[in-house]
């Protein structure tokens, strides 16, 4: 797995995963691992009135001004 930054663009409304000086666009369903201090979360991408991730037995919602480590 890679780790990369999200961050969301909201020219394109999506979220964008900055890999190796690459960026990729992330739509709703994309899996990935949500890095949180040392931790790595199995998490799901989705979007209702807001962008948020599904983890195993919680969602959080993602505030569009900030920034999250993920591994892909």
């Amino acid at each position: 797995m890679s780790r990369g930054v999200m961050a969301f663009h909201p020219v394109k409304d999506c979220w964008v995963v900055e890999l190796n000086n690459e960026s990729y666009d992330l739509r709703c369903g994309e899996c990935s691992d949500l890095i949180i201090g040392s931790r790595r979360l199995p998490c799901r991408l989705e979007l209702g009135l807001t962008w948020y991730v599904i983890l195993e037995s919680a969602s959080l919602d993602l505030r569009t001004c900030e920034t999250y480590q993920i591994c892909i």
